[in-house]
């Protein structure tokens, strides 16, 4: 999900990020890119956006240019320099490109910095990212994925009030990325899996793995799997169908009961149980916004109180089962 709202509404009374200095990587994307979108919601949210990061000074004056209508002034820095040493902020948002992300990760637990990151988190193995996740937790930092979809499991409920999530026995989700071949995959992959870690949570692995695809190059793909935990199998259908229209289609059943993403003026999200029914949508905000805000809240909580950072097992879960699926399509 790659089209949050354009217009994030500052809410003074919610002001979960007053206080941090954010700097963002990668402000400026073009293609499907969410760096100045994340910097927005994040200045709603009442973070300070010190400085943003881009490829070169060219692309980093025009980021800084297109949020000084929201009001920030961050310093502006191309991707060679040292930021980080120079504004010591509190939070960095990683929007850059994915073969990027796993170096700003380190030099952003060298620098003592929490790390909101766009999924995937890398393509430097399972293991790396383990071990990473595990330091961020030792030296009290949060990391995140940037994983929105579980978000919206609450408009599911609202759509299906007597659907039981824990009970389900079946799993489909379709998106419509533009990326080809195994590159797709890698890149969407923790969409769904954020989502079937919260229909069946705890420690799992996946069997019966099948991928359709006519060629590398095809416009459409899918993958089934059985998604096992310690009390039930979970059947599990991702279909991606690159459809060339924006904003890309998406959605998800459970059990064969849909939550079907509408998005309208200004990026404006909601949830219908039927595609042809939008009359009948639920809204529950931006998922996006909302993973971003809990982020930045937990972030204040750890900096005020000294509160201890658990390790997240659900996000170093999801990097082994994404290596498992890339891994059994390498192998098809």
């Amino acid at each position: 999900m790659t089209s949050p709202s354009s217009q994030p509404t500052p809410d003074k009374s919610q002001a979960v990020g007053d206080g941090l200095r954010v700097a963002v990587i990668g402000a400026r994307r073009t293609v499907m890119g969410t760096g100045g979108f994340l910097a927005r919601q994040a200045h709603a949210a009442g973070a300070e956006i010190v400085a943003i990061v881009c490829s070169s000074y060219d692309s980093a004056r025009a980021a800084s240019e297109d949020l000084l209508a929201n009001g920030m002034r961050p310093e502006v820095y191309a991707e060679e320099e040292d930021m980080l040493a120079e504004m010591n902020p509190d939070v960095v948002i990683i929007a850059s490109p994915t073969n990027t992300h796993i170096d700003w990760i380190q030099q952003c637990l060298d620098s003592q910095a929490h790390v909101f990151c766009e999924k995937p988190l890398s393509t430097s193995g399972a293991k790396h990212c383990d071990d990473l996740i595990r330091a961020f937790s030792a030296n009290e930092l949060l990391i995140n994925e940037n994983c929105q979809w579980p978000f919206t499991l609450e408009a599911w409920q609202a759509l299906h009030p007597r659907g039981n999530i824990t009970t389900a026995r079946k799993f489909s989700m379709l998106l419509s990325p533009k990326l080809r071949g195994e590159h797709r995959w890698q890149d969407i992959l923790s969409h769904p899996l954020s989502l079937i870690q919260k229909i069946s949570p705890g420690p799992a692995h996946v069997e019966k793995v099948a991928y359709a695809e006519h060629s590398s190059d095809s416009l459409d793909s899918a993958l089934r799997f059985e998604y096992c935990t310690h009390s039930r199998a979970l059947e599990c259908e991702i279909i991606l169908e690159d459809m060339g229209t924006l904003p890309p289609p998406a959605e998800y059943s459970i059990d064969g009961k849909l939550c079907h993403r509408i998005i309208g003026e200004n990026y404006q999200m909601q949830f219908a149980a039927h595609a042809n029914e939008p009359q009948k949508a639920v809204s529950v905000g931006d998922p996006m916004e909302q993973n971003l805000r809990q982020f930045l809240k937990r972030v204040n909580l750890i900096t005020n109180s000294r509160a201890s950072v658990a390790i997240d097992e659900d996000l170093i879960r999801r990097q082994y089962l994404v290596e498992a699926l890339l891994a059994d399509y390498q192998r098809r």
